[in-house]
């Protein structure tokens, strides 16, 4: 986007992708991954001879045999289905990026050729998942065009000989993305759910103890808002208000001293007397702590978007050149300022929990 490229991402569904896994097929590509002989077969007795039923209202199903899927709730089922779709990436020149059964799949798009690239590995998925017995659920499918530009370049990208739906935004890993990688659709879906469950807390725990009601907030409300901030963090100073009003609201809950017109309170000072830092505070510490996971090499990002080192300082980073918003507000370009901001002390630090801790007392977290 911030190169004026066009974008087409395709953002794909399996039909009851863990319940579907075949078992001999499975076994087939351990064992080329050599997993063989005990292992196998201990997996493969695992898997074999489980039964089900359908309980309603006290009325039962008769036993049936499970002949495909992996027992979800198990530690083993996960790695087993990881193991069975390892392989769908093979022969796709677009990129794609899986996590477990949620797959999405894009490249850019410089010319008609690009288009049919990407339509040819859609193909490829599709004849893979039959091969495999994983189909997708086309319905659920959809193309998104991610681009700023006025006038897009447009195809009918099909699966199956359906058309997939072009959408203007689609949840992805419990984030709603937006064609012009806005995030205010997410942020106005977040605090939305936010303000319901602590609603659901003011009904139910209105007479409790302040600390089970300051648990309750931080446990159930507080994450919603903040799961993968270090992708959405607002753009904006009135979406950062707009997140920072639930906790406001929260510290109101907590203190039982609900809002009156005649007399009002500060909740400034009610946030102080709770020691809460603010949202902002720790979104920033989180941006912080996993640019400090990617400088260290502890999470997998590819090496080709690493910001690159400044020459006087090898723990300092040159900063983005960002020619639109969207870009400007990304994880790189809107964190490396902060980061080349912290004492050289603290950069040097090589420890992670060493850095959480020298990192709490200046963010204020």
């Amino acid at each position: 986007m911030n190169e004026g490229l066009q974008v087409d991402m395709a953002i794909l569904d399996f039909a009851k992708a863990f319940d579907k896994v075949p078992h001999r097929r499975l076994a087939e590509k351990m064992s080329y991954y050599g997993i063989c002989n005990n292992t196998l077969s201990w997996v493969s007795s695992f898997l074999r001879g489980r039964l089900q039923q359908v309980v309603i209202d006290g009325e039962s199903s008769n036993l049936s045999h499970v002949t495909s899927g992996v027992p979800q709730g198990t530690v083993l089922g996960p790695t087993l289905f990881l193991l069975f779709i390892n392989d769908i990436a093979s022969n796709i020149s677009s990129a794609l990026r899986l996590f477990a059964d949620d797959c999405v799949i894009y490249t850019p798009i410089n010319s008609p050729e690009d288009h049919l690239a990407l339509q040819k590995d859609l193909n490829t998925l599709v004849d893979w998942s039959n091969t495999w017995q994983m189909q997708f659920n086309i319905e659920k499918c959809a193309v998104m065009k991610i681009s700023t530009k006025r006038k897009t370049s447009h195809f009918d990208y099909k699966m199956e000989g359906m058309s997939l739906e072009i959408v203007k935004n689609h949840p992805y890993l419990g984030v709603e993305i937006q064609e012009k990688l806005k995030y205010n659709l997410h942020i106005d879906n977040i605090t939305s759910k936010a303000s319901r469950v602590l609603g659901f807390l003011k009904r139910n725990l209105r007479h409790c103890p302040r600390s089970v009601k300051e648990r309750a907030y931080q446990t159930l409300v507080r994450p919603k808002l903040e799961y993968c901030s270090t992708i959405w963090s607002p753009q904006q100073k009135t979406q950062a208000k707009q997140i920072e009003q639930i906790q406001r609201n929260a510290a109101r809950f907590v203190l039982s001293k609900p809002y009156n017109c005649q007399n009002p309170s500060s909740v400034t000072l009610m946030i102080q007397q709770l020691n809460w830092p603010s949202l902002e505070q720790r979104r920033q510490y989180s941006d912080l702590v996993l640019m400090f996971k990617v400088v260290h090499k502890l999470v997998a990002v590819p090496s080709t978007i690493l910001p690159v080192s400044s020459v006087r300082h090898n723990r300092k980073f040159i900063p983005y050149h960002c020619r639109i918003n969207a870009y400007q507000h990304a994880f790189f370009p809107r964190v490396i300022g902060h980061w080349n901001r912290l004492p050289d002390q603290v950069l040097q630090l090589d420890s992670l929990d060493s850095f959480k801790e020298a990192l709490q007392s200046i963010v204020g977290v």
